[in-house]
């Protein structure tokens, strides 16, 4: 028996929201603050909903499937429905609907082990080629076993891009504190090296975004091929 479900490192990618929200809250406890109480309780309710969605589980037995103890057979299912607001199908038994998140990895096995090839379900190839890179590179969607390599190569290159622009936002971020520091005699003249500098920061980030989007349409293009 088979089961699939989220590895660790998604269940907990919101570790941040957890932390800073539980700072917030005892911060909101310390000196009442109301905009400190709401904002943890929203970051603290955020991870509370991905922790439960990536807690998703399911087994696979040799006549059908097995879902928090309950048993599926393979000959009840009547049909697959894309859900596209929730990013996820919805596997119809007869009345009794079992839901399947698109960014479970292997979603696309739990479709063949029915009987059903994930192109047959009506708007789904158009739903995942229609998605952009963000909620890929989040990992609420994971494409099918043959979209793999090209899902892997084109993660790399957002994850090396993005890593660029988080430097370049630093290097604005330093460059704003220096500016700000600097209120002495020969500010202006720095002050106005430093907008220079963030030009060029601002230039560079706008470069690798294009270079992102380039990367991504040629990833959609890679994945239409297969």
């Amino acid at each position: 028996m088979e089961e699939l479900a989220f590895p660790a490192w998604a269940r907990w990618r919101l570790w941040w929201a957890l932390l800073l929200g539980a700072s917030l809250l005892a911060f909101a406890l310390w000196a009442r603050e109301l905009w400190s109480l709401l904002l943890g309780v929203l970051l603290l309710g955020a991870f509370a909903l991905h922790f439960r969605r990536t807690g998703y589980a399911v087994a696979l037995e040799p006549e059908g499937l097995r879902y928090e103890g309950r048993f599926y057979p393979r000959g009840a299912l009547k049909g697959v429905r894309l859900d596209p607001l929730l990013g996820r199908l919805r596997l119809d038994f007869g009345g009794d609907g079992l839901p399947l998140p698109l960014g479970l990895p292997g979603w696309d096995e739990v479709l063949a082990h029915l009987g059903v090839g994930w192109r047959e379900v009506e708007g789904l190839e158009d739903y995942l080629l229609g998605q952009r890179g963000r909620v890929w590179f989040l990992g609420s969607l994971y494409p099918p076993r043959e979209a793999e390599g090209v899902h892997a190569w084109a993660l790399g290159v957002y994850r090396r891009h993005f890593r660029r622009i988080y430097g370049a936002l630093a290097l604005a971020g330093a460059a704003v504190a220096k500016a700000a520091k600097g209120r002495v005699e020969g500010a202006t003249v720095a002050v106005g090296k430093e907008v220079v500098v963030m030009e060029a920061v601002a230039v560079e980030a706008e470069v690798l975004m294009d270079q992102i989007l380039l990367q991504q349409e040629t990833a959609v293009q890679a994945a239409q091929a297969l």
